[in-house]
């Protein structure tokens, strides 16, 4: 039975089907990382390891990395943002949150509001609202905290867009007063999804079946939506403030507990974990997202291919131990987990040559990324990377990303304006990789593959040349025309190797049911 399997090569910003791209005829596009698994504008990191902490054995298959007690490495830091969840609202400081959109705000403020609405207003906080005292409108990510006539927090409108608006959520964290706990009240979140407005206006999203018989992937739940966006809110990369860098050694969240300027600081707010929200979905989409981030915006001299396949080394531990798996989960269900880390002149044992032309200038040689995961039901060859027969009837998904850790051009190399951004062409790497551990740790029904060939693009007496013809892992022969179209280069190499894997999996299938034919 042939199914569904698609490629998809996430270089920057775009996400593309293997049908519709020639992996030697892509154009280069910027670097902001937009992909199915959110993003948003201003990343930032964490920490990461030095690059004396990574070392590569000739004869190992996977790289060791033995990281500094001190220097954590991104991932192992990447669910910081959770600390700010509760489970419940005991404390005195407690915030009720109340979700409304601007049509229902109208309606609160207007005479004929009934008092056996689900959201009711005093006529000191009607006032208050009218006075002109402050100026709420109800938009999207708008906050208004309505005072007690003590002169205490109350309680606080949220202005939303939609059901699903995350990014209004994370508007919290900056407008809820520093040591209160939010709770957002389950009634006005229900009014916003049965509201005419909410069902007129809400993101209408038809749905992304890849594979047969998989359920389309569709927007987040008001409560998934809000906790998401409450913890994507909290996100900082501080690594090398000197505040954070004091505190822990090697950054921790701006948000933190403490001072920076010596001085006692109130605790960052916190959320009372929404009702019928999905924890552990929401658990390691905010992993993912801050991973990402903190990838993407570490220095390249701090985030090289070594660094990259550490990070992806860390991943995959916690994936085989648990530690990484979202709440609800054992390390028993997290499925099968392969990881073999190709490195310098290994590459060119098993052909993958433009990778190594590649990342040869750099002191930091080419790495090639082969992560490999499916559930536990199903088990790999460990001599082999083609799947059992019980593996072989889920779909395969095969990721691959660019990971040009910085790309200074070649020896077309680029002006000092051009390379301003280019420690994150490896965005690509960062999200495929991201997503990866988001498809292992939901245990989604697939056969998950990620290839990622990291290379620094640098300039050195054995940099690859223009006109240079490099014979690629297909076979194809490539004239360089200009060294700065590198990410072309890798890709075909990383792609040669996926739809390989897809052939050899084809031909057991189709030998499986001449088999089964006969028996028949």
């Amino acid at each position: 039975m042939n199914l569904l399997r698609p490629i998809y090569i996430i270089k920057s910003n775009f996400v593309v089907p293997r049908n519709r791209v020639n992996p030697l005829t892509l154009k280069t596009q910027n670097n902001n990382v937009r992909a199915r698994l959110t993003l948003s504008h201003n990343p930032r990191h964490f920490a990461s390891m030095s690059t004396e902490s990574c070392s590569s054995s000739p004869a190992a298959e996977t790289l060791t990395c033995s990281a500094s007690p001190v220097a954590s490495a991104c991932f192992e830091r990447s669910g910081r943002v959770l600390a700010h969840f509760t489970e419940s609202n005991e404390a005195d400081s407690t915030l009720k949150v109340y979700p409304l959109t601007k049509l229902y705000l109208d309606k609160l403020l207007a005479k004929e509001s009934q008092s056996n609405e689900k959201i009711s207003l005093t006529e000191f906080e009607k006032t208050w609202l009218n006075s002109g005292c402050v100026s709420f409108k109800a938009k999207g990510g708008e906050v208004c905290i309505l005072p007690d006539p003590s002169g205490r927090p109350n309680k606080a409108l949220l202005g939303i867009e939609n059901a699903s608006d995350l990014w209004s959520f994370a508007a919290l964290v900056k407008h809820v007063p520093q040591g209160h706990v939010a709770e957002i009240d389950p009634a006005a979140l229900d009014l916003v999804v049965s509201s005419s407005e909410a069902k007129k206006d809400d993101f209408k999203d038809p749905g992304f079946t890849p594979f047969p018989g998989i359920p389309a992937f569709k927007s987040l739940s008001p409560a998934d939506a809000a906790a998401l966006g409450f913890a994507l809110g909290h996100y900082s990369f501080d690594r090398y403030k000197k505040d954070s860098a004091e505190k822990s050694g090697n950054g921790s969240s701006s948000n933190d507990d403490g001072a920076e300027t010596g001085k006692p600081k109130k605790p960052a707010p916190k959320l009372v974990w929404p009702a019928n929200c999905n924890r552990s979905e929401i658990v390691a989409m905010a992993r993912a997202i801050c991973w990402a981030r903190d990838l993407i915006t570490t220095p390249a001299e701090d985030m090289g291919p070594q660094h990259l396949a550490a990070e992806a080394e860390r991943m995959a531990a916690s994936l085989r131990d648990g530690s990484g798996v979202g709440v609800g989960s054992s390390s028993e269900s997290v499925g099968e987990v392969k990881l073999r880390i190709l490195t310098g002149d290994e590459l060119l044992r098993e052909g993958f040559r433009a990778v190594h032309a590649v990342g040869r200038a750099c002191y930091r040689p080419p790495v090639l990324i082969d992560f490999q995961w499916q559930p536990a039901s199903c088990s790999l060859d460990p001599k082999s990377s083609t799947p059992s027969a019980t593996a072989s009837k889920l779909p395969l998904l095969t990721l691959v990303g660019k990971g040009v850790c910085f790309d200074s051009g070649g020896l077309d190399i680029k002006s000092a304006g051009g390379m301003k951004t280019m420690k994150m062409d490896m965005g690509g790497a960062a999200t495929v990789l991201a997503l990866g551990y988001l498809v292992a740790s939901q245990q989604l029904p697939v056969r998950l593959r990620v290839l990622v060939p990291a290379v620094e693009n640098s300039v050195s007496a054995n940099s690859y040349r223009p006109l240079d013809v490099i014979r690629t892992k297909a076979g194809i022969t490539v004239e360089v025309g200009n060294t700065d179209a590198e990410g072309r280069l890798i890709l075909a190499d990383a792609l040669t190797e996926a739809l390989a894997c897809q052939v050899s999996v084809e031909e057991e299938e189709e030998e499986g049911e001449k088999k089964e034919g006969r028996r028949g």
